[in-house]
């Protein structure tokens, strides 16, 4: 009778050992699909600056190119370059004509440079409040 214990606890033990094992996973990092294939990306979801809870545009690049950036307002997608500026995100597209900035306590703004001449600055018309994005 010992023997048949200490073969049923063995056996539980192994369940319990793998059943474990095989529940605990990493975080996974988030992923954007790029002509049907998965990239790890790093994003930030950008809310109205007032209301806080209207989504605006999420911003994200891929970590092994940084240079590569996406910004998604609603159902349009737009390709940009990304840069980091001292501690400043930028997402620059249309040939620099347009901005994003998200400033490292979250604070997003938007430029628009229609118009104006090379090395000209202006005031954002948009503001946001950034979060990076958790999975």
């Amino acid at each position: 009778m010992p023997r048949i214990v200490d073969l049923k606890l063995r056996f539980l033990s192994f369940l319990l050992f793998f059943g474990l094992i095989g529940c605990s996973s990493s975080p996974s990092r988030p992923q954007i699909l790029i002509n049907g294939v998965a990239k790890d990306w790093i994003a930030w979801q950008c809310n109205d600056f007032v209301t806080s809870w209207e989504k605006i545009l999420t911003a994200g690049y891929m970590p092994n190119d940084v240079s590569n950036g996406t910004i998604f307002l609603g159902d349009t997608v737009i390709n940009a370059t990304h840069t980091l500026e001292g501690i400043h995100h930028n997402w620059y597209w249309n040939n620099n004509r347009y901005q994003i900035v998200i400033e490292s306590d979250g604070t997003g703004y938007y430029y628009d440079f229609t118009g104006t001449k090379y090395g000209q600055t202006v005031k954002p018309s948009e503001m946001y409040s950034c979060k990076k994005k958790r999975y």
